[in-house]
């Protein structure tokens, strides 16, 4: 067993590609990752602990960075709070690069300029995660910069939100329901939403031609452990198990010139984003102590 990719010596990568291409067919040579990461897809107690740890250390960053996010700083400066946060709390690095983006920025998924000034009366989106011993977490909320939500932010957030809440209650490690699950249902909710938000849209029809996705373009979650998308071998169709670890992040992207949207939801985009642990008897949030209902979002926002 042998993952040629991870090999650094270049005779010995020659000398396995070689190989690999008759061994490969018959069999005889075989990806060590599919073993590995089926051992590291479920935790033990003990890394269940060190990533309860790591994720403790960006809810205590994320805190700081609320409390950073004022009208007139910038998203550079926001996040810079959150790193900071997190090296001096032991982190030994950032788990990927931050998305820290307000305004029509949100609605880019993996944005990544991080260099605006931050507006009264828009929406700040911040994904960010640590690595701490090892294990990463992976958090995001969105918030309105000056602690007010307006009525169109307010309805996109609990359309999100929904999700979000529907798609805990239903994961557990029952044999039968897995990520993929949860991302159906994840699409059903936010279809819901949609048909809610935007004129004459059904949500049936939403689902049935695909037009969801230009306003939910991702997957409602991934594993995590080791890596912030780990194990990927691992498919999302596979049931969970006692002691999975994984992501919920539904959200709904509103394009800034979109002429299909209402002009008052154009530029919004939402994410809500926790870290879990499911057993048989359902889901718990490894990141629970950052709150999610919308009030409470607000007044970290006006916190300092």
């Amino acid at each position: 067993y042998v993952d040629t990719e991870k090999v650094e010596s270049t005779l010995l990568k020659r000398s396995f590609g070689a190989l690999g291409r008759d061994a490969y067919a018959r069999e005889r040579l075989r990806p060590a990752k599919s073993l590995t990461h089926k051992l590291r897809w479920r935790k033990s107690d003990a890394e269940i602990e060190l990533i309860q740890k790591s994720v403790d250390l960006d809810v205590s960053a994320f805190k700081r960075a609320f409390a950073a996010s004022e009208v007139g700083s910038t998203e550079a400066a926001v996040m810079a709070h959150h790193e900071a946060a997190c090296r001096i709390g032991g982190a030994d690095r950032l788990a990927y690069p931050s998305v820290v983006g307000s305004g029509a920025g949100a609605c880019v998924v993996h944005y990544h300029p991080n260099d605006k000034v931050l507006r009264d009366g828009e929406l700040l989106l911040m994904d960010a995660g640590c690595e701490l011993n090892g294990y990463v977490s992976d958090i995001t909320r969105t918030w309105p910069i000056n602690g007010k939500w307006t009525t169109a932010q307010l309805d996109v957030y609990s359309a999100v939100l929904d999700a979000h809440i529907a798609c805990q209650r239903a994961a557990r490690a029952d044999g039968a329901t897995s990520l993929a699950d949860l991302h159906r249902l994840s699409v059903e909710v936010l279809a819901h939403g949609l048909s809610n938000l935007l004129p004459n849209a059904d949500a049936r029809s939403l689902i049935r031609s695909g037009a969801y996705t230009k306003y939910y373009p991702h997957s409602v979650g991934h594993w995590l452990g080791a890596d912030t998308h780990d194990v990927p071998t691992v498919g999302i169709a596979t049931p969970f198990e006692h002691n999975t670890v994984f992501t919920i992040e539904p959200g709904l992207y509103f394009p800034p010139n979109d002429p299909d949207v209402p002009k008052e939801l154009r530029g919004i985009g939402v994410r809500i984003e926790d870290d879990f642990v499911v057993d048989v008897g359902g889901a718990r949030a490894l990141s629970g102590a950052l709150p999610v209902d919308p009030d409470s979002v607000a007044a970290l926002a006006t916190s300092s």
